[in-house]
């Protein structure tokens, strides 16, 4: 672990250099994808800086309710919970579909999660259990399961049938993939046997999965009232 970086001579927490570094790699990412949202160059790098600005809003939002609204913590999954509707408005005012402004953000919030748990192993936060002596590396884990559902919904997005369903795809996935990483956290798991980060995990699982079903219903409805009716 390295709970600080030393930089020209400044002493730097290792935590906020990943996530500055997180920061920056949303950018690049939504520029080099710019063109397969077919959007602008300079409006792919306004929704970047307020996905970034807002992200990080979402996850101290979601912190300090998570902490009975006493203190300014942390919780990365509050920009899959926040994020994609302040992106969404933003959408809107740049004329942008929301649910493509909400897509457009989903690979970058992920990526930059596999950042910002990189920084938590670095800082000695967010620990895992003991088995067998050794510790678990929890974070390295997450950070490397977060690095492979970018890498998914990078894919997913190319899909054109899927592309605005990036964000619930993820919301699904990372959900999926957190409920079980929190047995291997030292977290409290006091409500009905499960953590805080299980209970919000579910959450967000189930908001995701709403909107995927209500996706394909919908589209389900169109196809068949694209069908010709039969003749007797």
């Amino acid at each position: 672990m390295m709970p600080e970086f030393e930089i020209f001579g400044l002493t730097l927490p290792s935590y906020w250099v990943m996530c500055a570094m997180g920061m920056l790699l949303i950018i690049a990412l939504s520029m080099w994808r710019a063109p397969l949202y077919k959007l602008p160059y300079w409006k792919a790098l306004v929704l970047a800086l307020c996905i970034d600005g807002f992200g990080v809003a979402g996850v101290f939002l979601l912190g300090f309710i998570q902490s009975g609204f006493r203190s300014w913590s942390t919780s990365f999954m509050g920009a899959l919970l926040f994020t994609p509707i302040f992106i969404a408005l933003i959408g809107l005012a740049l004329k942008v579909k929301p649910l493509h402004a909400a897509a457009f953000s989903a690979a970058s919030i992920c990526l930059m999660g596999a950042c910002m748990k990189v920084g938590c192993y670095l800082a000695g936060c967010c620990g895992g259990i003991v088995l067998n002596g050794e510790l678990v590396p929890v974070q390295i884990i997450e950070a490397g399961l977060c690095f492979a559902i970018t890498i998914a919904l990078l894919i997913i997005e190319r899909i054109q049938k899927l592309t605005d369903m990036a964000f619930p795809i993820y919301m699904v996935l990372y959900a999926v993939m957190r409920f079980p990483i929190e047995y291997l956290r030292d977290t409290d798991k006091n409500v009905l046997g499960m953590s805080v980060g299980q209970i919000t995990a579910l959450v967000v699982f189930i908001i995701g999965a709403a909107i995927l079903t209500a996706w394909i219903l919908l589209n389900k409805k169109a196809s068949k009232k694209a069908l010709p009716e039969e003749r007797g």
